[in-house]
């Protein structure tokens, strides 16, 4: 086990929602509330010019670079060029796939690069539902200038999917997690092998949206490079039932009511 940082923690957990309007005090200012289409369309509209316009070079331990393709750089592969176009987002040729994730009446593309999906562990099984936790490895980016805002190059602790923003909810159940922990690197540090890795490109309405969330601001996507090591199967209500059969499943599962009450299983104590 690891010990999270209060920052980073702090970061990831999703805030509750306010709006901060005009008020007397000089320090304070006004975040203008927009619709989600209207932000969504300016955002998908700069991710896709962002794979269009960067390629990425990914070392042995699966660290991710972004560069600008320049007239330096003209032999370079856009990220775009690897989108997967099949119908159910299964070509192993193209790393570059998409969800559809709805958010505000809105339905957002979510576009992430799959560069490895990880062994699951010693039965291939270890791989989250969205109510399940997490034990990653990552480094986040502002879209729009590559400006890093938070890293974690070691796992420090768990992180649970319910309390973190929507891109990483949809997202990190499309990896499984490394083999079990063998050795220690030369810094101490775990030596994970054969985990999920992968890029997130986050529309900013499955991100914080109007939301200042530390140095970022309202209606900003964001990159996420990331590493999946562990994952520990939540039991969300304390039902003795693991919350992913409650939920049909790690990647399409839809929230099951099995007894028609309105509330779903896996917060249903009954």
């Amino acid at each position: 086990y690891y010990k999270m940082k209060l920052s980073l923690r702090l970061l990831l957990l999703l805030p509750f929602i306010f709006i901060m309007t005009g008020c007397p005090s000089d320090d304070s200012f006004e975040v203008v509330v927009r619709p989600y289409s209207e932000v969504y369309a300016e955002d998908i509209t700069k991710i896709e010019t962002f794979l269009d316009t960067h390629f990425t070079t990914v070392d042995a331990d699966y660290n991710v670079t972004f560069t600008k393709i320049t007239a330096a750089t003209p032999d370079a592969v856009p990220i775009s060029d690897e989108m997967d176009t099949s119908a159910n987002q299964d070509d192993p040729s193209k790393k570059l796939k998409h969800k559809i994730v709805s958010v505000g009446g809105v339905d957002h593309k979510l576009y992430f690069l799959k560069l490895r999906e990880g062994s699951g562990g010693e039965n291939g099984d270890m791989q989250p539902s969205r109510l399940d936790s997490i034990l990653p490895a990552y480094k986040g980016y502002r879209l729009h200038d590559l400006s890093v805002f938070d890293v974690r190059n070691n796992p420090e602790g768990w992180i649970q999917l319910t309390n973190v923003i929507q891109g990483w909810q949809h997202i990190f159940p499309e990896f499984k997690a490394a083999d079990d922990i063998v050795g220690e690197n030369p810094d101490g540090t775990p030596n994970f092998t054969n985990f999920g890795a992968g890029v997130m490109f986050v529309p900013s309405g499955l991100a914080y949206f109007n939301q200042i969330q530390g140095s970022i601001n309202p209606y900003t996507s964001l990159i996420f490079s990331f590493k999946l090591m562990k994952v520990r199967f939540d039991d969300v209500d304390g039902d003795k039932i693991l919350s992913k059969y409650e939920y049909g499943g790690p990647i399409t599962g839809t929230a099951l009511d099995t007894d028609g009450d309105g509330y779903p299983d896996y917060g249903d104590s009954d």
